[in-house]
């Protein structure tokens, strides 16, 4: 194996997350779906569409050896549903970049997360927080959501979110 950390050489030497045992996956676009009801709904904003088009334009980049550069980061899915799908938890915007691309560039490293609802919403909240960030509304109805759904505390919906005390 190479020193070079790419996504190949980690699935050849079949390299699992130490604290998780996951793997990376390789899964076709095709089998991977957004969530419908993840916090992030701004895919007409220009910020977004910049961020989507800038990860599109990388993916496409031709390595020396012909190759596409493709996705580097794994996308982090839900374990496929009857059809076979895997709904996305983290790294929709990924996921938009492959649209309409070579077929090289539409295979995706994926990690299947495995958890009950509310360590799959933390995955979720967690990764968008780490991201670009949220509106204010997006954020509101996260937190609210986290609330009401989650049964997530206080104090956890500040962790997930970043957020401080200024209180305290």
């Amino acid at each position: 194996m190479s020193n070079s950390n790419s996504i190949a050489d980690l699935m050849a030497a079949g390299r699992e997350d130490q604290a998780t045992g996951e793997r990376i996956h390789i899964i076709h676009r095709s089998q991977v779906i957004p969530d419908e009801d993840q916090d992030r709904d701004d895919w007409d904003d220009p910020a977004t569409i910049a961020n989507v088009e800038s990860i599109r334009r990388a993916s496409r980049i031709k390595l020396n050896d012909g190759k596409y550069y493709g996705i580097r980061a794994p996308l982090w899915v839900m374990p496929a549903d009857e059809n076979g799908k895997h709904k996305i938890i983290d790294g929709e915007c990924r996921w938009r970049s492959t649209e309409d691309g070579p077929e090289e560039v539409q295979f995706l490293p994926c990690i299947i997360r495995t958890g009950d609802k509310k360590e799959i919403r933390l995955d979720h909240t967690a990764a968008n927080g780490a991201r670009k960030q949220l509106t204010l509304f997006q954020v509101a109805n996260s937190i609210k959501r986290d609330k009401d759904e989650f049964g997530l505390s206080t104090d956890e919906i500040m962790a997930v979110h970043g957020l401080t005390n200024k209180t305290q």
